[in-house]
């Protein structure tokens, strides 16, 4: 007998809504018959306690070198895998070399203004680090910085911005573990908690209804299914 068993399996949500008003409704309507594009559509989950994918929050064998970016201006450092400690560094050759956590489906991490947003360096960082996270548009335009002293960031996302970056300056040269960073939505993030991922998600199935006795409102069902050939 064989047993064959799918490589990836899919996440799947499903999300409703009663009573919702006018514009809520027209946004997600527009999502759901995909007027704006075909997808995928960001969800973010504020119970995910770490929107890194699980082996870029663990730094190891199974991540990719292109999980992170020199943040910084070329020939301050580089990111390679260390054999010894199983596990990916960031080696700063100067002072202002800086590491940034690159998004997977949407190339950087999603948001929206008012967002509440929260970064944890990894523990091998310096407590003197200076934690960073860039807020950009949608399309990917530097919008502003929001920077603190230390290893963890609590910041709230800017008007016009569509996504963001999350970046550490460790300060000092010497040779860093990525492993245990943490970027978090309405929580403060924690160093070391594992790795959930930002995947992208197509809705597959969509209700919209008159809400019963009040037909000013909507109730709104969708069932979405995650993108597992570009998932986060």
């Amino acid at each position: 007998m064989t047993t064959w068993v799918a490589p990836v399996k899919p996440r799947r949500l499903v999300l409703s809504w009663s009573a919702m008003e006018g514009d809520d409704v027209a946004h997600l309507d527009r999502l759901a018959r995909r007027i704006g594009g075909n997808g995928p559509i960001a969800v973010l989950d504020p119970l995910a306690g770490n929107l890194f994918k699980p082996a870029q929050a663990d730094a190891t064998t199974d991540a990719l070198i292109t999980a992170w970016f020199l943040a910084s201006a070329a020939g301050t450092g580089s990111v390679a895998f260390d054999p010894g400690a199983l596990v990916f560094t960031f080696k700063p050759t100067t002072a202002d070399g800086s590491v940034g956590w690159a998004g997977t489906v949407f190339g950087n991490y999603p948001a929206a203004p008012g967002m509440r947003v929260s970064l944890a360096a990894p523990p091998a960082f310096p407590a003197t680090s200076t934690v960073k996270i860039d807020w950009k548009t949608t399309s990917g335009t530097y919008v502003a910085t929001s920077s603190a002293v230390g290893r963890v960031l609590n910041a709230v996302a800017p008007a016009g911005v569509g996504s963001f970056t999350p970046v550490v300056v460790p300060g000092a040269v010497g040779t860093y573990s990525l492993a245990g960073a943490c970027v978090a939505v309405d929580s403060t993030a924690v160093a070391g908690r594992p790795g959930e991922g930002c995947p992208g998600y197509s809705i597959t199935d969509y209700t919209h209804a008159a809400t019963p006795g009040n037909g000013a409102y909507r109730d709104i069902g969708l069932t979405l299914v995650e993108v597992t050939g570009a998932a986060g």
